[in-house]
């Protein structure tokens, strides 16, 4: 799945992405750059050892899942 696919088609978005582990997921789609900051901080202070990114450009950029993905992978590893 890629970008260019999960992006919404009712409104200019800006998306917030993570990449922990050489995956990459989409967490959320923001309507302004203050929400997508807020979002990828918030995320920032939970999960510490990803990097999290926002933008308006929706290219093909591979996604490897969604939030909750995100989430089970990194409770995954840091059981491991």
């Amino acid at each position: 799945m890629t970008l260019r696919e999960l992006k919404p088609h009712t409104y200019s978005a800006i998306n917030v992405t993570a990449e922990y582990l050489g995956r990459r997921y989409l967490i959320t789609h923001c309507n302004d750059w203050f929400t997508a900051e807020r979002v990828a901080c918030d995320y920032q202070a939970k999960f510490p050892n990803a990097c999290y990114f926002t933008s308006s450009k929706y290219d093909s950029t591979h996604i490897d899942g969604k939030a909750i993905d995100f989430r089970n992978h990194y409770a995954k590893e840091k059981l491991a």
